[in-house]
């Protein structure tokens, strides 16, 4: 049980530490050429 319950827990953890990075992914690196992208077409 005690291990299932760490398991539960770092598999939580996991999930989110990796949807944060990918917001900060996103926001950093793939929105900003996204934008450039389209200013480049205008």
């Amino acid at each position: 049980m005690e291990f299932s319950a760490k398991s539960i827990a770092v598999s939580i953890v996991t999930i989110t530490v990796v949807t944060w990075a990918w917001k900060i992914l996103n926001w950093a690196w793939l929105k900003p050429k996204r934008v450039e992208k389209q200013l480049r077409k205008q």
